[in-house]
């Protein structure tokens, strides 16, 4: 764990590392007493039956249902470690790369946008600066980062075009 926190996170973002490290903290129930090379796919397959059953620990000791979204983000920072482990020679495959994520479906609640009325009269109450923000949103479909962050030489009026040098990473 020390050796893959420090040689194979190198390079990944603090906030992407953070989430890996807590990923990682809810498998050690599991598979803390077990040797790295001995993890199975089957073990992956009981862990994610039982995260299911259990949810997430609160405080008080009650479980709330954890979201297969959840589920997937912590497969995917035990897939680096394990891929890490293969590279130093630790392991020779990944169980989580052999267990088919596909049977762990992703449901969304399904978005509606606001309507042009409601986005006007967002911007009609709004004060001058972010009722700014808000056309160039409702115009261009930027992110919120994208649209504060933007700077003049970035905006060409004449062309109508806007130069994003940094999106979502």
């Amino acid at each position: 764990m020390v050796r893959w926190s420090t040689e194979g996170l190198d390079g990944v973002k603090e906030s992407v590392r953070t989430r890996y490290l807590s990923s990682i903290r809810r498998f050690d129930e599991r598979f803390g007493s077990l040797l790295i090379a001995s993890i199975t796919t089957r073990d992956i397959a009981d862990w994610i039956s039982e995260r299911k059953r259990t949810g997430s620990v609160r405080a008080q000791g009650q479980g709330k249902a954890i979201s297969n979204a959840s589920i997937q983000r912590d497969l995917t920072a035990l897939s680096r470690l394990l891929s890490f482990c293969c590279s130093i020679g630790w392991r020779t495959d990944n169980p989580v790369q052999a267990f088919d994520r596909t049977i762990i479906r992703e449901r969304r609640e399904p978005k509606r946008p606001p309507t042009r009325k409601e986005i006007q009269t967002a911007i009609d109450a709004a004060p001058p600066g972010v009722a700014g923000i808000l056309s160039i949103l409702a115009e261009t479909g930027m992110r919120m980062n994208e649209a504060v962050k933007l700077e003049r030489w970035q905006v060409d009026s004449r062309s109508r075009q806007i130069l994003l040098t940094k999106t979502k990473t």
